[in-house]
């Protein structure tokens, strides 16, 4: 699911953006959303968002979100990654300036949550936070992001009273 969702989403790179503000809403310009989506409400809220407190996670990683999940109106879901050129403060609690923003974009909550917390559990692995810091291809980071997917399928299967 999480690799699925995250070349559903892709890699991007951005260059030059000098604020949180100009990243999001060349986040928004950029990613991938059905015709009918208003881009510009999409990006009030997540400026909304923000300015209620900071989205970064910390050691340099944002998850900026909607109060509201929900986007999509088939049941696909993505999840795009946005790797900045130069970092940039995004009042992350640790102080570190921001190079890496995931943006997740989901039909339901469930499967909203259900990336959350693997990309959360993903973003704790030093070799995929390395790859990331390194700003590494786009082929690396999806080849960290399996070995990752796939210690999570062997974390499920072994416990499967936790699902």
């Amino acid at each position: 699911m999480l690799v699925d969702a995250l070349r559903a989403g892709g890699i991007s790179r951005i260059r030059g953006s000098a604020d949180k503000t100009a990243v999001l809403r060349s986040i928004v310009d950029i990613v991938p959303l059905p015709p009918d989506v208003d881009r510009e409400s999409v990006a009030q809220m997540l400026l909304e968002r923000e300015h209620a407190g900071s989205t970064a996670i910390g050691k340099g990683i944002a998850v900026p979100h909607l109060r509201t999940p929900v986007l999509l109106s088939d049941p696909g879901h993505l999840i795009s990654l946005y790797l900045l050129e130069r970092p940039i403060d995004f009042g992350a609690f640790d102080g570190q300036p921001v190079f890496a923003v995931f943006l997740i974009i989901s039909a339901t909550v469930r499967s909203y949550l259900e990336l959350l917390s693997q990309l959360s559990f993903a973003l704790g692995d030093a070799r995929l936070k390395a790859t990331l810091f390194r700003r590494a291809p786009s082929a690396d980071i999806i080849a960290e992001f399996k070995r990752v997917e796939s210690a999570i399928k062997r974390r499920q299967k072994a416990s499967p009273s936790d699902q």
